[in-house]
């Protein structure tokens, strides 16, 4: 019977990964008491398969975590049909679920059903005015990390339409700060992308702060304190809303701002997301541009299944992907691994790191000047 169990790899990682997450939730919401069910049966389907190739299997969810999670997924020694570059990675990093482990969550975990309840609220508001929905992307992508009072004020006086998403007791969109992330009594922020910075410890007892973003390490910006008295309550943004708007969004905010710079017009998220930016030249001409941001070529090619679209009223005569910066270090193989995989046929040109699209974008402004 169990030789006969078809269990696939590809959604057993997914749902481990799942599993991990929601565990992690609870440990910072001081749940502490029992792992979640999600984890439990993905061990469980794990350890089955461990028995259907006579392999040494896990013994648990506490091994699992603190052994096996923690390695690369080729060394858990069990034949897995995964994508090539998926058997190098590990599901947690430094105590905490991998940027990996999190970009390949489904879209809606069992957690998350407010996730939907945000946005289709947020589609539905912003309709008859799409610029309001850049502006609270903007609002969002600018304060991962924010004060009660100063939420309070500004959800009514800059985002009345969404005021109620927005409210904390709504539990949508903002959530307490864990108080475990205090240090030397205060919250501290990441230099690079702005986020809540979390404590860890060496084995040698030393404690010192990380972002939930890896990526961010590679800049070695010395971390920020968070203003805020005693009284304050601080909060932050919930984790779907970190992973799919706050993480890319500051790197598309930060290439906006680059290119307004360079004298090019831009609009950010045009027609409610349908891409990232519009980019208007001095001699009228437009392009348009996703940027991205996701670990692994794979996942993202295999996401990306249209092109980026026209729109009626401001219409584009080339369009871009664009990968963000923190990714550079990946070189030209990750470019090609998404041009291999992806379904939507694209031209090399039309798929760059941030730093060289920009450099096209000077290009192509000195001709328009020209």
């Amino acid at each position: 019977m169990v030789q006969a169990l078809q269990i696939d790899s590809e959604r057993l990682i997914r749902d481990l990964a799942t599993g991990i997450v929601q565990h992690f939730g609870n440990l910072e919401k001081s749940k502490y008491w029992e792992f979640p069910r999600s984890l439990h049966r993905a061990v469980e389907h794990l350890q089955i398969l461990c028995l259907a190739q006579e392999t040494i299997g896990v013994v648990g969810v506490p091994q699992f975590l603190y052994s096996w999670a923690q390695k690369p997924i080729f060394e858990w020694g069990v034949a897995l049909e995964l994508p090539d570059d998926w058997a190098n990675e590990t599901l947690l990093e430094q105590g905490s679920p991998s940027p990996f482990c999190i970009e390949i969550l489904p879209e809606l975990s069992e957690d998350e059903q407010s996730q939907r309840a945000f946005f289709d609220a947020v589609f539905t508001r912003s309709a008859t005015q799409p610029s309001r929905y850049s502006d609270l992307r903007c609002f969002i992508n600018e304060n991962p990390v924010i004060r009660l009072g100063e939420l309070e004020i500004r959800r009514i006086t800059e985002l009345e339409e969404f005021q109620d998403l927005l409210a904390p007791h709504a539990e949508l969109s903002y959530e307490s700060a864990p108080e475990s992330y205090r240090y030397e009594g205060k919250f501290w922020c990441c230099g690079h992308c702005g986020g809540l910075l979390h404590r860890i410890s060496s084995a040698k007892g030393l404690e010192s702060l990380r972002c939930e973003n890896t990526f961010c390490a590679q800049y070695q910006k010395p971390p920020l304190p968070f203003e805020s008295d005693e009284k304050d309550q601080v909060l932050r943004l919930k984790r779907y809303l970190r992973r799919s708007w706050h993480r890319p969004g500051v790197a598309e905010l930060r290439l906006a701002r680059q290119l307004c710079q360079l004298g090019v017009d831009v609009i950010l998220y045009p027609d409610r997301d349908a891409y990232d930016l519009h980019l208007t030249f001095s001699d009228g001409s437009s392009w348009a541009v996703d940027v991205k941001f996701w670990k692994k070529a794979y996942n993202l090619a295999k996401s990306v299944t249209q092109p980026i679209p026209q729109i009626e009223l401001i219409p584009h005569q080339k369009s871009f992907f664009v990968f963000a910066d923190e990714l550079k270090h990946e070189g030209t193989a990750y470019i090609r691994e998404f041009l291999n995989i992806c379904s939507v046929k694209l031209l090399p040109e039309q798929v760059q790191f941030e730093s060289d699209f920009i450099q096209l974008v000077r290009q192509q402004q000195r001709k328009s000047n020209a």
